[in-house]
This record gives structure tokens, sequence and C-alpha cells, in this order.
């Protein structure tokens, strides 16, 4: 943790803007309301001098609430200035007990802190943009306040901003599935539980749970096949179809020679 640099000036009349400080905050439970600030200051007007750079912020506890403003931002130079902005500094957040994965199970954390720490602007060069620390999270929570991962997302990085979707079934087209919430720990892994939506094959035999019909492509072979068996099935229609046909005919012709036999034989 260090202070903020002065801006520079081209005629050492001190027109720099001035670097920001440190901001140390430690205890068992924070509460934060209001505004912590160690930005860098502007510099002076009608001077060709530079923006002081953002200090330093940390704060370290078991329990950090609350909400507010935490700033680091660099300081900005005169317009049409030749000096160059500054930087923003570094804020780090850290909740000591982060390994526990009990207190984020317990605990409904909603602080909503508003951190700035971009860097200033200059007609020359803009600042920099600052750094964020925050507390790393226990696999399967991430963010600020290391929230657990709602069901379909997944954290396997510590020091992740975000959950980040599951991946397991993205890749598959005309699904029906709904991921399903983990009742012990959160989801560590991009292979999330899911479950086929009602009225579909069963996951432990539709994997990917496609549709019936998709399914039943599937298991025959495909269109291909579907197609050939249809084909094979019109055929065999048309062979019985003709063979009762002419079935019938040779019958009616049977029928007419006898009833010729019967005529010329009759006095």
């Amino acid at each position: 943790m260090y202070e903020g640099s002065g801006g520079g000036s081209v005629e050492n009349d001190g027109g720099g803007g001035r670097g920001g400080g440190i901001i140390w905050m430690q205890g068992m439970n924070i509460t934060m309301q209001g505004t912590l600030v160690a930005d860098g200051g502007n510099a002076s007007s009608d001077s060709d001098s530079g923006g002081g750079s953002g200090g330093s912020i940390f704060l370290g506890a078991y329990y950090l609430d609350g909400s507010g403003t935490i700033s680091n931002v660099g300081g900005s130079a005169d317009d049409y200035s030749i000096g160059g902005a500054g930087s923003a500094g570094r804020i780090k957040l850290l909740r000591f007990n982060w390994q526990d994965l009990s207190f984020f199970e317990n605990q409904n954390i909603n602080s909503k802190f508003n951190l700035l720490y971009d860097g200033g602007e200059s007609m020359q060069q803009d600042g920099r943009q600052g750094s964020l620390w925050s507390t790393p999270c226990p696999l399967g929570f991430a963010g600020l306040n290391c929230q657990k991962c709602p069901t379909g997302t997944y954290s396997n990085d510590i020091y992740a901003r975000d959950c980040t979707p599951c991946t397991n079934m993205l890749a598959e087209e005309d699904t029906a599935f709904y991921y399903l919430p983990d009742e012990n720990t959160p989801w560590t892994n991009p292979n999330c539980l899911y479950n086929c939506t009602s009225g579909i094959t069963k996951v432990s035999e539709n994997p990917y749970c496609k549709e019936n019909f998709d399914l039943f492509l599937q298991n025959i072979g495909g269109v291909y096949i579907l197609s050939l068996m249809i084909l094979a099935l019109c055929l065999v229609i048309f062979f019985m179809v003709y063979y009762v046909l002419q079935k019938n005919k040779y019958k009616t012709i049977e029928k007419l020679i006898d009833q010729g036999d019967k005529a010329l034989n009759e006095p």
C-alpha cells in the first residue's frame, strides 16, 4: 500500500496535483455508510502540470457490509495543458474469513460499494485505471461479497468477479432441460447437474434431453434411415395391394370361364 505521487510541473511552480493518501481500516466488523476518498489532485489551472495519482484504500474485516463510495481516481490536467493525467491507485477489500464456507452460505451479504478507480483526463495522455483487489472466495462463490453462484452457474476461481454459466448443455440444439440446484455446496465446474423437462424421455435414457421425435430419429440412425424405412413400407404395401388385386382378377376370370362352360353344356 503506497500513497500516490504528485503531478510534475514544467516550471517547478508547484502546479502539479497532489498525490492521494492512504486509508487503512481494519476490524472485526465494519459497516460502511458514506465515502472514502484517496483521489489524486487535479493540476492547477493555467499551468503545464500533471495530475496526481490516486492513493491506496484497504478495508479488512471478518464482516464487511454497508454501502457508499470508495474512490482513488487519478487527477486531471488543466485543459490545453501539456501535462499528463494521474493514474488511479489501488483498492483492496479483504474478508479475513474468506475460507469459511459456512459463513458465506449463512450470511445474506448485500453490501453495495460504488468503486471508483479510473485514471484522470488530459489533452496529452489520460491516466491509467487503478487496480481492484477483492476478497478471495471459496469455490462456488464469486464477486466482491462472495455470493453463492446461482443455479446454472459455477465458479472454480477464488478470484472470480462473476459466476460463469454452465456449459455442458449449451452446445446442444433442440434440447429441453433445466439445471438443478445443488443441495450441498455450490457448483465448482462447468458440468452442472440438470434434468429433462416434463414430457421428455428421462435423462438416464436421453442424456441430451432431445425431444421425443428427435430422440427417435437419433436412435434409428437419422432422417436418411427413416426415409428408407418409409420407402420400404410403401413398397410392401404396394406389393400387398398388387397381390390382392391380381388374385381377385384371376378369380374373376375363372368364374367367367366356369359360366361359359356351363352355357355351352346346356341342351
